[in-house]
């Protein structure tokens, strides 16, 4: 008996230390180890904050955002204007990535684009409310920073 719990000790400890964290991709494209996924622009956000435009504005959101520089690049190449959507986001995800990817970038003003993925229950259940508080916290978060803020919503098709 007690060569069998060894044994399963040790295969479970060699699973464990085989399957890198790393590798587990969850929604909004993290991983376990960067469940926000802000590696996703952080080279990106290193450049623009070498360059200051008094009149940037950052577009925060999911893959409604980020598909905006696909549909219309022009729209965002002869603006000022930076995209930070990133698909299948939730708004606990954009809240923690908002600092380095809004608010470190000292822009004008940001267009906050959340909630349709926390409707989807991407990254599991939320509650309205919850929902909400993410998106009261991001636009605080922009006021304490001199940010104007624009929630937004899905527009229609």
């Amino acid at each position: 008996m007690r060569f069998k719990n060894l044994t399963f000790v040790l295969l479970f400890i060699s699973i464990m230390t085989t399957v890198n964290a790393q590798d587990v991709h969850i929604a909004g494209g993290g991983t376990l180890m960067d469940w926000a996924h802000l590696k996703f622009y952080q080279e990106s956000n290193e450049d623009l904050k070498k360059l200051d435009d008094p009149k940037r504005v950052v577009f925060m959101g999911n893959s409604i955002t980020q598909q905006w520089s696909v549909f219309n690049k022009d729209f965002f190449s002869n603006n000022p204007f930076v995209n930070r959507g990133i698909g299948g986001q939730t708004s606990p995800q954009m809240l923690v990535r908002f600092k380095p990817d809004v608010v470190n970038l000292n822009p004008k003003s940001v267009v906050i684009m959340a909630g349709t993925n926390d409707i989807a229950r991407n990254s599991g259940p939320i509650s309205i409310e919850n929902t909400a508080e993410n998106i009261i916290s991001m636009a605080g978060r922009s006021a304490s920073n001199g940010v104007a803020s624009r929630p937004s919503s899905v527009p229609k098709a």
